[in-house]
């Protein structure tokens, strides 16, 4: 079997605010058995934008994408997620003319594009994550950034079941809120696909370590974490902790390597 990659860039953003510019270069890998091609799926997703104050948020979505595509699952709910997200201009046209909601649902479209050879597949089925229970159970945390004038909260909601009469819980769903009109859209994504992925039964961890990697100019010392690299770093280990504390309260197999991987220094 012969893995060969290709990739392609688009150009997203409001045309009329060039300051919404995002690069999203897609990589695709294609394996071949012989001399013809048996399947070609997204491997990475990176995106680009020359905007410091939204970079983070807009890589943390990239991220969030890449960490869904490293699960052995269907991925390609990623763009119905995305293509949900507005902002709170109404929308613009972007360069091909199509009335979109945000730049974040403008990437969904791009990926819902990029995405047809795969879905085209044969024998190719389409999931989409669990419906949300009615009840949840979920912790706010509060986080202050030093340089920010404002704080952010993140909320964790938690799905319980009794598995053999054992309590088990899981992290479900998150949602962020902050006074950043900037950050909103791609904030909204973060959690929307976040969230999805979740639903989905992706391992949780997998987010989290993509999520702690990214840095900005912006990096400070966060009481009980140490250095965090970006405030998304620090939404991350935030995540991690609430994992673990899952643990400690009952028992969940889909956090557990998020610990185990903590522990040996990963």
């Amino acid at each position: 079997m012969v893995v060969r990659e290709s990739s392609a860039t688009y150009k997203i953003g409001n045309p009329e605010i060039p300051a919404s510019a995002v690069d999203v270069t897609i990589t695709d890998k294609q394996l071949y058995s012989g001399t013809a091609s048996e399947i070609t799926m997204p491997s990475r997703v990176l995106t680009h934008t020359r905007n410091s104050e939204v970079s983070q948020w807009v890589e943390s979505v990239s991220r969030t994408v890449n960490a869904i595509l490293s699960d052995p699952q269907d991925f390609t709910f990623v763009a119905t997620e995305l293509k949900q997200v507005f902002d709170n201009t109404g929308g613009y046209k972007n360069a091909s003319g199509t009335h979109v909601l945000s730049v974040a649902s403008e990437l969904g479209l791009v990926l819902e594009h990029h995405f047809q050879d795969y879905t085209s597949t044969e024998g190719f089925t389409q999931t989409t994550p669990a419906e949300r229970p009615e009840k949840l159970s979920g912790k706010t945390y509060k986080i202050k950034p030093p340089l920010k004038d404002s704080s952010l909260y993140l909320t964790i909601n938690d799905a319980e079941s009794v598995v053999d009469g054992e309590t088990q819980y899981r992290p479900l769903e998150i949602f962020l809120r902050s006074d950043d009109p900037q950050d909103h859209q791609w904030q909204t994504a973060l959690c929307i696909l976040v969230s999805a992925a979740l639903r989905q039964n992706s391992a949780a961890y997998h987010i989290i370590d993509e999520l702690k990697s990214i840095e900005s100019v912006d990096g400070y010392f966060a009481p009980g974490f140490g250095h965090c690299s970006s405030v998304v770093s620090h939404l991350a280990r935030v995540m991690e902790n609430h994992c673990i504390d899952c643990l400690t309260k009952g028992s969940s197999p889909d956090v557990e390597p998020a610990l185990s991987h903590e522990m040996s220094g990963g």
